[in-house]
């Protein structure tokens, strides 16, 4: 039965993340692919299922950041535009690559700026880092396999950065790091 409940939380998170993606309308010269937002979908749909030490103040947006520049983050605006987290309306913002993430809740890093230290200046701050496919991987990371969007999650890290995932989120992961140092 609980394997039932699983597929189904699955199956609801991967819906809603296509249909999102699907209501995208792909600017610029190089076309967006369906994988592209779909991971832009769910950098924002992970937020519910991640607590962070303090809450977001009222009246006060939820802030997304991204660092660097690829289609996922060129798509992540347009995919979050008119969405909440709770009762917050999500902001999406660039961030400079010195330039600090404060007030970001969520840094999404695009693939040009996963070099080994650009996640330095993160760690041990409550925000949840994503990433996707080459490079180090943040707390969330996302890839593809077997043409599916899939995620791997470093709870360890998360723990370090003081938030928590929720076990709902842990459950469909496709991969959980519980162990310090060791990949996703």
């Amino acid at each position: 039965m609980a394997f039932l409940s699983c597929r189904r939380r699955s199956s609801a998170f991967v819906w809603s993340g296509l249909i999102a993606a699907m209501s995208v309308q792909a600017t610029g010269a190089e076309p967006a692919s369906l994988e592209d937002a779909v991971k832009a979908a769910y950098v924002y749909k992970f937020a519910p299922f991640v607590t962070w030490p303090a809450p977001v103040a009222p009246g006060a947006p939820f802030v997304i950041c991204t660092l660097g520049s690829d289609r996922v983050s060129a798509l992540l605006p347009q995919v979050a535009e008119g969405q909440r987290v709770d009762d917050h309306p999500i902001h999406v913002r660039q961030v400079a690559e010195n330039e600090p993430a404060d007030g970001c809740r969520i840094l999404y890093v695009a693939d040009e700026m996963q070099a080994a230290g650009d996640l330095d200046g993160v760690r041990g701050k409550p925000i949840l880092t994503i990433t996707s496919e080459d490079g180090p991987a943040g707390v969330i990371h996302l890839s593809t396999a077997a043409r599916h969007v899939v995620f791997d999650i470093d709870a360890k890290l998360a723990a370090q950065d003081g938030l928590q995932i929720s076990s709902k989120l842990l459950g469909l992961a496709r991969k959980v790091n519980r162990a310090s140092g060791a990949p996703p």
